[in-house]
């Protein structure tokens, strides 16, 4: 039987999570779906798991690299890999809702769109993308329609930051370009996605149900540091938006705008983001905040004099977190 999904799981060092992530799939799936992981040249018990799970299930598919490529290369190749009409993107340490493969598939029978977006589920409850509670479909390439969408997107997952709620038409993507100027910035995939979109493959439909479920990996971008994880958002999408939107003002503003919902551009979120912050990487971040999103620079400026306090008032948090 033709695949007609693939679950596209790039992965490094995640053994311990791969098992649960491996069996939410495999508890559900049928004979159209297929599990492809591309691993990173991990250096745990990954391809020891892995191994054990292929004796268990045949549909899965393994690749693990000679030398670790980065985040990006390994996106890219796990839909290399697939065999799928589509692409579901996973993030390793993630794990899959019961119905989810049923619904899915359901919704490519009747729908057959370039772009399946859905909701997921954290520890504090349901993460929506977008300021709407039912589903809703859209197509992207035109543009009144892009900008509708825009406008009710409230969080970067909205403008498909997050893998696992992801699910591509692998054909669209795999005839697109891929801009290798984008390895290295943690967005690959999305790059991608806006190229789907520009080449007129952009019928979405967003499913307001969580199907992924956030594990407990955490981010690792943010192993290299606050100021780090912050500029991949910033950096990303602004070079995103002057590539593909540079010369269309009306959709390069709302796509740039999604930004100042997902990381709040306040006084009150500058201050805190000071805090974590030398003198040095303030410059650095609200340089970024300046130039790429027009944040006004007297205000910064201010929060820079008065940083010191909100140093003290992060070492008194966290003295009387012990």
């Amino acid at each position: 039987m033709a695949i007609k999904l693939s679950f596209c799981i790039p992965t490094y060092n995640r053994g311990a999570y791969l098992g649960r992530l491996i069996e939410s799939i495999a508890g559900q799936w049928t004979d159209e779906v297929e599990i492809v992981i591309s691993d990173n040249a991990s250096t745990d018990n990954t391809e020891e798991v892995i191994k054990e799970y292929q004796r268990k299930y045949p549909r899965i598919i393994y690749e693990k690299a000679e030398t670790n490529m980065g985040a990006d290369k390994n996106y890219l190749k796990a839909v290399e890999l697939a065999n799928g009409d589509y692409c579901w993107l996973f993030g390793s340490d993630d794990y899959l809702a019961e119905g989810a493969i049923e619904r899915i598939l359901y919704e490519f029978e009747e729908k057959h769109k370039d772009i399946y977006l859905t909701t997921r589920l954290e520890k504090s409850g349901e993460k929506k993308w977008l300021d709407i509670d039912k589903d809703a479909e859209w197509d992207l390439s035109d543009k009144d329609n892009y900008i509708n969408y825009l406008n009710h997107v409230k969080t970067l997952g909205g403008l498909f930051s997050y893998l696992s709620s992801i699910v591509v038409r692998r054909q669209a993507w795999m005839n697109t370009e891929t801009d290798f100027s984008y390895i290295g910035t943690a967005y690959a995939h999305v790059q991608k996605i806006v190229s789907m979109i520009k080449d007129g493959n952009g019928k979405i439909m967003y499913i307001n149900k969580p199907f992924p479920i956030v594990g407990d990996g955490g981010d690792s971008f943010s192993l290299d540091g606050y100021l780090k994880r912050i500029l991949i958002d910033l950096d990303g999408y602004k070079k995103l938006a002057d590539d593909y939107y540079g010369n269309d003002i009306d959709v390069y503003r709302s796509f740039l705008n999604v930004m100042k919902y997902e990381h709040d551009f306040s006084f009150a979120k500058f201050f805190r983001w000071s805090g974590h912050l030398s003198f040095y990487e303030q410059k650095q971040l609200y340089n970024a905040l300046i130039d790429g999103y027009g944040v006004n620079r007297n205000l910064l400026y201010v929060i820079m004099m008065i940083s010191p306090i909100a140093h003290v008032m992060l070492n008194v948090k966290s003295y009387f977190k012990f």
